[in-house]
């Protein structure tokens, strides 16, 4: 399998839930032509996409949260062959893969770093909305493409890559999560609603709590 020159075609990011459940795909048009011949070759005989890729990727990503668990060192990248790379991130209980044609360690690591943060900055735990919210699911789309193409605009963008945790003292970490925290329920008015309370310092997060 191998890209147009100068071009990623084979590329997309999944997101599991502890019980092995797609809540989150998206993927080029050429990874899900060679995802689906996977299938095919393996005598899969599903045609719903989301049921195809957990019969696919259930043992690799079951066998992450065992090494997460258990073992405290996950898997962080496979190199595969044909040219796929596939990085690997856990949030919550939540594993993300993104898979990219061609590309660095580096390119894969940061971009499933920024699908992680861009996820909880947006729905804190409760990640499980985008399986059935495509509204949520579209928006994390186009963030994440926006971010990947560099598409910036000015100060209406979030500037992920900037972004980094403020490393202060125990005392000084507990009091800002308590001020967090103590915002959230004065602002929180609906479970439907959810709040993210980010309170930084310059480009550096000192708290989040959502």
């Amino acid at each position: 399998m191998k890209g147009e020159e100068g071009t990623h075609l084979g590329q997309g990011l999944m997101i599991f839930n502890h019980m092995i459940d797609l809540v989150y795909f998206d993927a080029s048009e050429k990874l899900k032509k060679h995802l689906w011949q996977l299938a095919v070759d393996a005598d899969i005989q599903e045609e719903e996409w989301g049921v195809v890729v957990m019969h696919l990727f259930s043992p690799l990503v079951t066998t992450q949260f065992m090494m997460k668990k258990h073992l405290k060192n996950p898997i962080q990248f496979i190199h595969c062959q044909n040219g796929l790379g596939m990085a690997f991130a856990q949030s919550v209980e939540h594993i993300f893969v993104c898979i990219g044609e061609n590309q660095r360690e580096e390119e894969l690591t940061e971009k499933v770093e920024q699908a992680v943060f861009l996820s909880r900055a947006l729905l804190g735990p409760c990640l499980h909305i985008l399986k059935d919210n495509k509204d949520m699911a579209n928006l994390v789309r186009e963030l994440l493409l926006e971010l990947r193409t560099g598409s910036h605009d000015g100060n209406q963008s979030l500037l992920l890559e900037a972004s980094q945790r403020l490393h202060v003292s125990p005392d000084v970490r507990q009091h800002c999560m308590s001020m967090t925290q103590e915002l959230n329920k004065k602002l929180e008015s609906s479970t439907l609603c959810p709040l993210h309370v980010i309170f930084t310092s310059q480009t550096s997060i000192a708290s989040i709590h959502s």
